[in-house]
């Protein structure tokens, strides 16, 4: 399935799903220290190069063929600092 990521309207990704740098199990345990993840819950993820920076007051949107589109917009408020590094994270297989 084909993953599309748009920054205000501006295409920023278009892959594959299968090129995601992180695997489902990952995702999960990347966002559990920081949120009470319940059942229903959406992560979004990227794929491997694209998206760039995003911020406050910037509308993001992704779109998976057969599964349809979520549109966010971007805010500061309550954010708080990744506990597991963020970029600085390595990739476990």
């Amino acid at each position: 399935m084909q993953l599309r990521t748009r920054v205000d309207d501006a295409l920023r990704q278009d892959a594959d799903i299968k090129d995601l740098i992180w695997g489902v199990p990952e995702l999960i345990s990347y966002a559990s220290p920081v949120m009470t993840l319940n059942p229903g819950d959406i992560i979004t993820t990227g794929t491997p190069a694209g998206i760039g920076q995003v911020a406050d007051g910037n509308v993001v949107s992704v779109d998976i063929d057969r599964i349809g589109v979520l549109t966010v917009n971007v805010s500061t408020v309550g954010a708080v600092a990744c506990s597991k590094g963020g970029l600085t994270r390595t990739q476990t297989t």
